[in-house]
């Protein structure tokens, strides 16, 4: 008889907290913003007829898996209600004067978290018919020595938080509202320091902690140089990246070895693990405390400490606050005698994170940190169970020495592929979703990079971190250094062979939803449940995703930029700088590249004069039923002479209503919209007898186009939310 992986029971904390993502993500997805009392009365009324039901001995799985649903639809809406704050209409230039409430040191240079009082000659939080916002997030010039805690002044460029380039795509303006940002932009100049204000609390400790990564980053570049290894070791040890160049970054990414960066499981094992076992060694030394103290709960002590130290230091991201929960737990364990490390660790770890600030769910960071965890658990678990059942023995008395090594040797190297191919399929999933890439020869980097990672440049870093304060790090670090060479070396030749092959269109959300469902039916549940469940939404995914497609035609939230297909089917841009807005419409074609000349539009495609451009586009399977137009106009003559001859209007100007064009993006469309993706979907029969010509350029009068006439059926979507939620008003 084949064991299942787990037992029903041993799932529940971990079904609870799958409905209470359900209940997130269905309310972040909900067409409009639902009643925050209702969701309340709701999840109330089912949490109590559960309670009910299970004081009377009924297990009543179904109506617990119900209120976690709404307790999750409870807690997103209860924490958009609670973060609302102003957020800026339009782009303003002015002064500032506010509490630098966070600082971050990015590669493009310094970041500051502003906490607004004085808004140009208006007091923030005052009496008056205006918000302005309480926060506000400015890049300044990289000399500036502003530190978090000061107050300062400062001229200020700010605009509104941008929404998505493109319909699904990457929406700061939702991360902007969650972290209370009303604003954000650039000074003009170095801020002026007006008092370093004394901090107390919360505030003392974060600015101290500030300084001490900041002087622990100092002392391990002074030590190492301004090397790439050097930059690595600093990013592995403390959690600043902004040394890292972007070919390293690239390098990691492309052989699958990005992982390495966020500072999660194996890191945090490895620093309170060896806090651990370096206690119980020391304790073990003295007999009378080994025999009359409990040892490994001391140990578990100091180690939870080690970790609480390490998650402080090195930044506390997303990955590393779950690996942080999941050691705790381990250690808290021990301290009650009971098992630390499961799935039900793994649950209970992403509820508190996730009841605290639910938005965590669609961060890239937190959905690839548990796939990946709960899928290495469940079946190394799986594969235990297995051998305890078939009664598998490791009787080492008979073997021979060569022989257990070898047996030894082959089990790491099989265990570390096992581990870097499922990991690598679960967080594949989720990154080819967010980041239209994947890594096609990761097993290989992982196999040949980990066992340098995992057995000499993370203990040895342990180590140097430990021995830093006392100036005893010289030598760990340049064996560190060394051994973050290999890895380089190894990530740079695995990127080689790739020869930049990882990239492909991203799934949507609803595939990639599927195929995480899939995933998780296939290392959770049973054999048969695998056959029934898994395949038919594998190949449900597989469909939809083959089916879509990406936009014919990119329209940029301000209007200015468009992309569109040319006859042969390949997008081209309006303008050949590479921008953000164009990686993001790449991205979606799946390129990785910036946008070179040949991807500009051509003068055939792209006509313009003083009144505005006219832009031909075809859909991706190629233009024989001939070409749509679209016209930007931006003068009112120029928007009147288009509406009759264009099929697609774009403008900053609102059109008449008696527009004539298919299909009008005005600037009120835009306003509540954003940024517009266009599919042009050929109607069968329908086929222009010649080719349309626009106006611009032309020295003649075109006939008016009839609308009726269109080859295409057009399909549009907008980057917001319609009606508006919270984060996109």
């Amino acid at each position: 008889m084949r064991p299942t992986a787990f037992r029903p029971d041993d799932r529940r904390l971990l079904n609870c907290a799958f409905a209470f993502s359900a209940g997130i993500l269905g309310y972040l997805n909900l067409p409009a913003e639902p009643s925050l009392p209702a969701l309340a009365a709701l999840f109330i009324s089912l949490a109590g007829f559960w309670f009910h039901a299970h004081r009377n001995g009924r297990e009543a799985s179904v109506l617990l898996m119900t209120a976690m649903i709404a307790g999750g639809a409870f807690a997103g809406s209860l924490r958009t209600t609670l973060v609302e704050a102003p957020k800026l209409g339009a782009a303003v230039t002015t002064s500032v004067t506010g509490r630098v409430i966070d600082r971050e040191d990015a590669r493009r240079g310094p970041r500051i978290v502003l906490e607004v009082h004085d808004f140009g000659q208006s007091r923030v939080g005052g009496q008056g018919d205006r918000e302005f916002p309480h926060r506000v997030r400015v890049a300044i010039p990289a000399a500036s020595q502003v530190k978090t805690g000061d107050v300062i002044e400062a001229k200020v460029r700010l605009f509104p938080p941008a929404g998505p380039v493109r319909p699904g795509g990457y929406d700061f303006s939702f991360r902007a509202y969650f972290e209370k940002i009303g604003a954000t932009g650039f000074t003009y100049g170095a801020p002026e320091i007006l008092r370093h204000k004394q901090l107390a609390g919360v505030g003392h400790f974060s600015r101290w902690l500030d300084d001490l990564r900041g002087s622990l980053s100092i002392s391990i570049g002074q030590l190492l140089g301004a090397t790439d290894a050097g930059a690595l070791a600093i990013a592995l040890l403390i959690g600043d990246r902004a040394g890292l160049s972007e070919d390293t970054e690239e390098a990691l990414r492309a052989a699958g070895l990005a992982h390495v960066l966020a500072i999660s499981g194996l890191h945090m094992a490895l620093f309170a693990g060896g806090a651990f076992s370096g206690v119980l060694l020391v304790l073990g030394c003295v007999e009378a405390v080994a025999l009359r103290w409990p040892t490994h709960k001391i140990a578990a002590i100091v180690a939870l400490a080690s970790a609480t130290a390490y998650l402080a230091i090195s930044g506390a991201s997303i990955a590393t606050q779950r690996s942080f929960l999941m050691i705790a737990l381990v250690f808290l364990g021990i301290l009650v005698s009971r098992k630390g490390l499961s799935l039900h660790s793994v649950a209970l770890a992403a509820m508190v994170l996730l009841v605290l600030a639910p938005e965590r769910l669609v961060h890239p960071g937190f959905q690839m940190s548990f796939a990946a965890v709960i899928c290495l658990i469940a079946v190394y678990q799986r594969w235990r169970d297995r051998q305890q059942a078939a009664g598998w023995s490791d009787d080492r008395s008979s073997q021979a020495l060569w022989w257990r090594v070898f047996r030894k040797s082959a089990g790491f190297v099989a265990g570390l592929a096992a581990t870097a191919l499922i990991a690598g399929i679960a967080t594949g999933i989720i990154g080819a979703y967010h980041f239209g890439r994947y890594a096609p020869l990761g097993l290989v980097g992982n196999v040949l990079a980990m066992p340098i990672f995992s057995l000499m440049v993370m203990p040895i870093g342990v180590l140097a971190l430990f021995l830093l304060p006392f100036g005893l790090a010289l030598y760990p670090l340049k064996l560190m250094a060394f051994g973050l060479d290999m890895l380089l070396a190894i990530a740079r030749w695995t990127a080689e062979l790739d020869q930049g092959q990882g990239y492909l269109v991203p799934p949507s959300g609803g595939v990639t939803l599927l195929m995480v469902s899939a995933m998780f039916v296939l290392v959770l549940f049973g054999w048969r449940s695998q056959a029934i469940i898994s395949l038919p939404i594998l190949l449900l995914a597989s469909f939809l995703h083959v089916m879509g497609r990406p936009p014919d035609i990119q329209l940029s939230s301000d209007g200015v930029a468009i992309a569109a297909r040319d006859e042969l089917g390949r997008l081209k841009f309006s303008s050949g700088r590479d921008s953000f807005e164009t990686q993001m419409w790449l991205q979606a074609e799946g390129e990785g590249r910036a946008v070179p000349a040949s991807l500009k539009m051509a003068r055939g495609q792209r006509l313009c004069d003083g009144g505005g451009c006219v832009v031909k586009a075809w859909p991706a399977a190629g233009g024989h039923e001939g070409p749509v137009l679209v016209a930007l106009p931006e003068t009112p003559e120029a928007m009147a002479a288009d509406c009759d001859i264009a099929d697609i209007i774009v403008s900053d100007l609102i059109a008449p209503i008696e527009c004539g064009a298919g299909f009008v993006v005005d600037g009120g469309v835009r306003a509540r919209h954003g940024a517009v993706a266009i599919w042009l979907n050929a109607l069968p029969g329908h086929k222009r007898d010649q080719e349309t010509r626009g106006r611009r350029g032309d020295e003649r009068e075109m006939e008016p186009v009839d609308p009726k006439a269109l080859p295409y059926a057009i399909e549009w979507k907008g980057a917001l939310s319609f009606p508006a939620r919270p984060w996109h008003r």
